[in-house]
């Protein structure tokens, strides 16, 4: 919701399945997919990336973290 507040046009907000319901009710302008792997962060268009606050202490919020940030790289 910090991107739409500073002016974005749309964002993307990658999450778990169990959180895409809730989650969609947000904002119209947000883009929100479940997060899969790697190669779905290469073929989405992004100038910045924001992480957490949010992101649980779990292997699989764990594993999203780290594939971003190598993404990211």
């Amino acid at each position: 919701m910090s991107a739409m507040r500073a002016g974005a046009d749309y964002a993307y907000l990658f999450t778990r399945p169990e959180k895409l319901q809730a989650i969609s009710s947000m904002s119209p302008d947000l883009i929100i997919q479940e997060f899969k792997d790697a190669e779905q962060l290469l073929h989405t268009p992004f100038t910045s990336i924001v992480l957490g606050p949010g992101l649980d202490r779990n292997e699989q919020s764990k594993y999203m973290f780290e594939t971003t940030l190598e993404v990211a790289k």
